[in-house]
């Protein structure tokens, strides 16, 4: 039977690069966004090639949003087998003068929404002992650029998160890891989004759970 694949932040670029890849391979796409017509557009765009996907508008980093959500998926395609989370507010920023609202809103949805839709589908994953929990990540993860500050501490606590998760589930099968992009997605031909895509898939693929890599950095060779 097809997997249920959640995307969370199933926007424009790397967001649609996971769309298309996860439902070529044959999973049937819970795509989540904010952005209401962003997300009607690209399941529009797969249902005309003959790929199952459906939109689930929400707010990643609001607890009643994602809750209700994932009721949703749940009552219309089932428990997911995979969740991709791809939200991120990604803007110059500096913590030493930043509105604090504006920080937690941003570590939200780069960090704090990741743990509320991985906690939606553990449950469920633990139960049938299989499953993959995949997080989008970054080179600021590892390397803080000045002015980015804000970005880089959601991006650390993200690449921490896939992390311990991956020592508290990997027992139960579930596979947890985060791919760390280290280039321009939009500039760089090759961090092209179908590119990235195929790293998560394999990624996905990993059996058995001692095979499973914890982080893939995503760079130019040396």
């Amino acid at each position: 039977m097809a997997e249920v694949c959640v995307l969370v932040g199933a926007g424009p670029s790397l967001g649609a690069g996971l769309a298309w890849k996860f439902a070529r391979e044959g999973c049937r796409m819970a795509l989540v966004s904010r952005d209401r017509d962003a997300l009607a557009a690209l399941e529009a765009e797969l249902r005309a090639a003959g790929l199952e996907a459906t939109a689930f508008p929400a707010d990643a980093a609001d607890p009643e949003s994602v809750a209700a959500c994932f009721a949703a998926i749940r009552g219309r395609l089932g428990d997911p087998e995979i969740l991709l989370y791809n939200a991120a507010i990604v803007e110059p920023a500096t913590l030493s003068d930043a509105d604090f609202d504006y920080v937690m809103r941003c570590f939200g949805a780069n960090a704090g929404g990741a743990l509320l839709c991985a906690q939606q589908v553990i449950p469920a994953m633990r139960r049938n002992r299989r499953g993959s929990i995949l997080f989008s990540g970054g080179v600021l993860a590892f390397e803080p650029i000045l002015g980015w500050g804000v970005t880089a501490i959601g991006k650390a606590a993200l690449r921490n998160m896939a992390l311990v998760l991956d020592q508290e589930l990997r027992g139960d099968g579930i596979h947890v890891a985060s791919v760390a992009i280290h280039g321009g997605i939009q500039t760089d031909p090759f961090y092209a989004p179908d590119r990235i895509a195929d790293a998560f898939w394999t990624l996905h693929r990993q059996q058995p759970a001692s095979a499973f890599e914890r982080e893939m950095h995503f760079k130019r060779p040396d």
